[in-house]
């Protein structure tokens, strides 16, 4: 709990902003932490990476570099980007249904597409709790709920929720050009551990050279 509660104060209010500017449902925002414990580093036996666990060839279709020196999937700015407009997108597929969304963002549209087919086929209904989804998407869906009312609600359920505050964990800094990150560190007098913290998508010991000359600074003291 405290490690995710140190990543949540980096993350989370970023993640926060991006969602109500969309005007998502708030429960989107326990995505990243049941998929990756807000964990940027993160990597599955199925090579999804990231806080939002992107597959490599999701995040190809939607657009993210993954190469040696740069993964966008562990970026936390192009992530969150990413995996919002990819909800989005499964929110318009499934007529506007968010658990269906949430399920297939989990377990594939097509399967949950077949799910639904095979429902409607046989006169059932089609909802998300009516079909038939492997183990992890029927669990995947109720445990994001259920933070949210956890959160909603932290007394009720006797739970202690560490604060997180309300405002900018980090800075978006101008490098000027391609910087080794022990470097960056030193002139910006901020811990080299924080710094890759923040830019988890810089996979070398310098920025991209490809990339826009920036990188992300903690506001956090």
């Amino acid at each position: 709990m405290p490690m995710i509660s140190e990543r949540g104060s980096l993350y989370l209010h970023y993640i926060v902003e991006e969602i109500e500017k969309r005007g998502m449902p708030m429960e989107i925002a326990f995505v990243p932490l049941v998929e990756s414990t807000l964990d940027p580093f993160a990597y599955s036996p199925g090579s999804a990476a990231g806080l939002w666990q992107i597959m490599p060839t999701t995040g190809e279709h939607l657009g993210l570099q993954q190469d040696w020196w740069f993964d966008g999937r562990r970026s936390v700015r192009e992530s969150t980007r990413v995996a919002l407009d990819y909800l989005e997108q499964l929110h318009q597929r499934f007529d506007g249904d968010w658990l269906l969304a949430l399920a297939a963002y989990n377990a594939g549209a097509g399967r949950v597409s077949r799910a639904r087919q095979a429902n409607l086929e046989r006169g059932l209904p089609a909802d998300f709790w009516s079909l038939q989804l492997p183990r992890e998407t029927r669990r995947y869906v109720p445990r994001i709920l259920a933070l949210g009312h956890i959160v909603a609600d932290p007394d009720m359920f006797e739970v202690v929720i560490p604060p997180v505050a309300n405002e900018p964990a980090f800075e978006v800094a101008d490098t000027g050009g391609q910087i080794e990150l022990a470097m960056a560190a030193e002139l910006a007098d901020v811990n080299l551990e924080t710094l890759r913290e923040l830019n988890p998508g810089q996979l070398r010991w310098a920025t991209a050279p490809d990339r826009p000359p920036e990188l992300l600074l903690s506001l956090i003291h």
